[in-house]
């Protein structure tokens, strides 16, 4: 015999627990619904219409006692469910819209014939496995598994995905992805497509003789895509380019620099790169002999079609290198469409190069960034707030900020990488954006939240020697956390954007580590591959020249949000023989690695990978994007210790 528990809660029936349950009856067994104080002036009844006399039916009394006034001690409705029993319905004989319904099964398992005896089964004498847990095989589906939890009781796994196996701990069971012995990652590839000649397709324009200064300064990033929902996932990407007089027309006394911006679309199905046909100059300068850049930091919300740099350049009526500001805005389809500028000192700000992400505020990709460096009037590490409206012209900047009590003027932005479809709120108010910066010898922090409020000097929960590093937007249970990670690996768990972290300084010791560089560009690129807090990165910018290790691969990861391990570890070899992946490759070419999410961007998964490799020859300068197939789960190969 089976018995229900039944309450009342918000004017319906709780059984077991859960509001409305549907349950499953099985012909020949007993059933009792036990009726609670809760359960005053609801008297439980059966029928084989839903809702009962509320719906049109009748009462149904095959088999069926009732005892007591529901609401008093020893009050139950029970069934012995009768031969052929139709699906049936509880519902409350006085109020309308309080049951559910009642499944019944044509015949019972040997094991629920056992467990209804009292008897056990032998296979699960090390259990806690109650009659019920045991009913559970009653319930089981094509390719799920019984076993025994975490709390020694007898559940139900649910399948995996296709081709993965179940791993062991040593404690617990769980899906994984296979580890190959051996398999070569071959992925389909599209075709490989690249811009247009920088040189010639300025020159074409009247633009100059002009020739590109370098992929250090060419950041590309996700443009604004109409047809994501989500923006940071589109298939709109725009790189932008610093560029300067050729030598030949240096020469000849005809000066002239700026920035030129380019973009392309992807469409992840035909594994198709359009490019733009021609560049666009944001803006330039003729009146300085000599290139008018020199280091040149980046920052975006991927999605939002717009960017901030700062920088040692030439702009305006300018004669020599300042500290200047640009902001960049772009229109929906990658086009450029205008900037602003803040120049010189006390205006404008510098720091080392590099492309600095944020996280967003929505799916918009809007939110706030602080556009960080330091200020030559004073030499202090200051920034300027960036407000990120992706349906503006351009961001908006606030005035300039020094860093909560700074003494210096090191500043270092700490790169964010995000996991889509997550985003703050009062309650999780974390940080969307990090950066490091000294006051007397000390590198501490300060933080920028969803509404674009800046955090005091945080002094605890990091080393404080050390100011670069990255940080991943992870999920802990229900709650968002940021674990930013230093050169060392250190990580520091973050809840709150105006709280100290929580350091744990040995949580990655002894184990694998990205193999990314901390500071330039893009370290090759994270990739959020929709499982929760996975990611892929590809380990070194120059897939020819990687000083960190001798073979260069594609790698999956995923992080514990608890204490910021590196867990579930696996890799593909990426060689010669690979495609894509080398394309027009040596030390010249620094790549970034991108997620695609399907041709609309609203996959919840990673569909496919792109790859964009950075031409740093100064006259061609023909930037190469290629779309690849993520591995199988056959294609990776698990590390000796995960």
């Amino acid at each position: 015999m089976t018995t229900f528990t039944v309450t009342v809660a918000a004017g319906k029936f709780v059984i077991d627990g859960v509001s409305q349950a549907t349950l499953n009856l099985t012909e020949g067994q007993t059933y009792t619904f036990d009726q609670d104080a809760s359960n005053a002036t609801h008297p439980l009844r059966l029928s084989t219409t839903s809702d009962g006399t509320h719906g049109g039916g009748t009462e149904y009394t095959t088999g069926v006692t009732t005892a007591g006034t529901a609401g008093s001690s020893g009050a139950y409705t029970q069934i012995v469910v009768a031969a052929g029993a139709p699906t049936l319905y509880y519902y409350c004989s006085s109020h309308s819209g309080m049951g559910g319904q009642l499944n019944t099964a044509t015949a019972k398992s040997l094991a629920r014939d056992i467990a209804d005896a009292g008897s056990k089964i032998n296979v699960l004498d090390d259990l806690t496995a109650s009659a019920s847990e045991i009913n559970l095989l009653d319930d089981l589906s094509r390719g799920s598994i019984l076993y025994g939890n975490s709390s020694s009781a007898t559940a139900i796994l649910t399948k995996g995905s296709a081709d993965q196996v179940l791993k062991s701990d040593g404690t617990d069971i769980a899906w994984s992805d296979a580890a190959s012995a051996g398999a070569t990652y071959a992925p389909t590839v599209g075709t490989n497509t690249f811009s247009t000649n920088f040189n010639a397709n300025m020159s074409s324009q009247g633009l100059g003789d002009v020739m590109a200064t370098g992929w250090a300064q060419i950041p590309v990033f996700r443009g604004r895509d109409t047809n994501a929902t989500n923006n940071a996932k589109g298939n709109t990407f725009i790189l932008t380019s610093a560029y300067t007089q050729t030598t030949a027309s240096n020469y000849a006394g005809n000066n002239n620099g700026g920035v030129a911006t380019l973009s392309f679309s992807v469409v992840p199905s035909t594994r198709t790169v359009t490019w733009q046909s021609n560049y666009n100059r944001a803006w330039y300068h003729t009146n300085y002999n000599g290139n008018i850049h020199s280091t040149t930091q980046y920052f975006t919300i991927e999605g939002s079609g717009q960017m901030g740099s700062n920088g040692y350049t030439v702009m305006g009526s300018q004669s020599s290198h300042q500290f200047n500001i640009v902001n960049y805005g772009f229109l929906d389809n990658g086009g450029f469409n205008s900037e602003s500028s803040a120049q010189g000192s006390g205006n404008g700000l510098y720091s080392n190069g590099g492309h600095r992400e944020v996280l967003p505020t929505n799916d918009d990709a809007n939110g706030y960034i602080a556009n960080l460096g330091y200020d030559l009037s004073n030499s202090r590490a200051s920034y300027r707030i960036m407000t990120i409206n992706s349906s503006a012209q351009y961001p908006t900047m606030g005035s300039m900020t020094q860093c909560h009590n700074t003494t210096g003027a090191t500043s270092r932005s700490i790169r964010m990488i995000t996991q889509h479809g997550i985003y703050p709120d009062s309650t999780n108010d974390y940080p969307l954006q990090i950066w490091r910066y000294d006051i007397n010898g000390s590198y501490v922090a300060q933080t920028l939240n969803h509404t674009g409020n800046v955090s005091n000097a945080i002094t605890t929960g990091f080393d404080p020697t050390r100011y670069q590093g990255f940080a991943f937007l992870l999920m802990d249970g229900s709650t968002p956390v940021v674990m930013m990670y230093d050169p060392y690996f250190e990580a520091s768990r973050w809840t709150q954007f105006d709280q100290a972290p929580t350091h744990f300084p040995n949580a990655v010791e002894g184990g694998w580590l990205p193999k990314t560089q901390m500071m330039n560009y893009g370290q090759g690129g994270f990739v959020s591959t929709g499982v929760e807090n996975e990611f892929m990165c590809f380990d070194y910018i120059y897939p020819r020249n990687d000083i960190y290790s001798g073979q260069n691969t594609l790698k999956k990861f995923k992080i514990n949000p608890t204490n910021g391990k590196f867990t579930d570890i696996y890799y593909c070899d990426i060689d010669n023989s690979v495609a894509g992946w080398w394309h027009r490759s040596n030390t010249l070419y620094a790549h970034k690695l991108f997620g695609l999410y399907g041709d609309d961007g609203n996959s919840s998964t990673l569909t496919h990978l792109l790859v964009v490799a950075l031409d740093s020859t100064y006259h061609k300068s023909s930037h190469g994007a290629q779309v690849i197939d993520i591995p199988t789960a056959s294609d990776w190969k698990a590390y000796p210790a995960n």
